[in-house]
């Protein structure tokens, strides 16, 4: 999904690129953007259920919420500033998407580190907060009965009413959305994760019947939810069926991870494991150079970036691999520190 958008509208800073006489957007463009709107259906409910899958594993290595907290403090708070603070921000600024701030400094705190703004990180802080109060919630021994799972939807609900009238203000301070939109989903992923192994896997037929279903229904959704102005059909769109399809997305990505994990060749390329011990890290450093790489492409290929069909899949494939690169190139030079670090301790020792 990072390889896709090329404006961002914030209070805090921003780049446009999309001009409003591009004229007819080319055919892949807009299948592209279809496709990217089907997976953020699903993208962060996936994750949030994949954490709360893991944790099912972990938690009970956590004797009390302080340790809790200090280990997720660890894992997640401090990687957020570090990553902010020496790789998010000072590429976000060189790459201009403070250009047109009259408030720099202030624009950077708050739609940085407040999160008011666009921020990849923000899941970051969100987790958090969902594996401090998910912690509280299993030390209390709820119930996990029809009410249990109700209330979490309804809550995950309510975030999304929330951000619609209150807009980002309300929506990414702190995290606090995240907390409340993607609690639920945690909670499923945690209390699921036992039986993932159990599902039935469909052939590779029924898992694209099921994928090509999901994308049907997903721009049909879509589609409606723009052209209408009954609210109670809206309220629809936008709730249960939004639910169900991050559900059903969900469920499409495990039957795909289970298929592609029995095919032991690709587990045993060096980009595989690569990918697979460094899956966290990569995502911190990559998102933050998809500005550069904006910039770069806008320059070369003009408008025919978004009205040609080779070049917007030619676009999206340097977006991509340079993304890894940049970031593959960051936990190389991380990695390198550590080691001299480590070395030179040894050493004084």
């Amino acid at each position: 999904m990072h390889s896709s958008y090329y404006t961002i509208h914030s209070s805090f800073g921003g780049v446009e690129n999309l001009p409003a006489d591009v004229g007819e957007r080319s055919f892949l463009y807009r299948a592209f953007a279809v496709i990217i709107g089907g997976i953020s259906r699903f993208a962060m409910p996936l994750f949030m259920a994949a954490s709360g899958a893991v944790f099912s594993w972990s938690m009970g290595k956590f004797s009390t919420l302080s340790t809790l907290i200090h280990n997720k403090a660890k894992r997640l708070l401090m990687p957020f500033l570090w990553v902010m603070t020496f790789v998010s921000v000072p590429i976000k600024y060189l790459a201009g998407y403070w250009d047109h701030s009259t408030h720099v400094l202030s624009d950077i705190l708050c739609g940085q580190y407040l999160l008011l703004g666009n921020s990849h990180l923000w899941f970051v802080v969100s987790l958090f907060y969902i594996f401090v109060v998910f912690y509280l919630l299993e030390k209390s021994n709820v119930r996990k009965n029809i009410s249990y799972w109700g209330i979490l939807l309804g809550v995950s609900w309510l975030a999304t009413i929330l951000y619609h009238f209150l807009g980002p203000s309300f929506g990414m301070v702190f995290g606090l959305y995240g907390l409340l939109r993607y609690l639920f989903f945690f909670a499923i992923g945690f209390s699921t994760f036992k039986y993932w192994d159990e599902i039935n896997l469909p052939s590779w037929s029924k898992q694209v019947l099921s994928w090509a279903g999901y994308f049907v229904i997903s721009s049909l959704c879509f589609y409606l939810s723009g052209r209408t102005e009954i609210l109670v059909t809206k309220a629809v769109l936008s709730f249960p069926v939004d639910s169900a399809l991050a559900l059903w997305g969900c469920l499409n990505m495990v039957w795909l991870a289970r298929s592609i994990d029995c095919r032991m060749a690709l587990k045993s390329s060096a980009i595989y494991r690569f990918m697979n011990r460094y899956n966290y890290e990569l995502y911190l450093y990559s998102e933050p150079f998809t500005y550069v790489l904006i910039a770069w492409i806008v320059s070369w290929f003009g408008q025919s970036l978004f009205t040609e069909n080779t070049i917007i899949t030619l676009a999206y494939v340097m977006r991509f691999s340079g993304q890894f690169f940049f970031a593959a190139s960051v936990i190389w030079i991380v990695n390198l520190f550590k080691h001299k670090r480590i070395h030179l301790s040894v050493k004084v020792e």
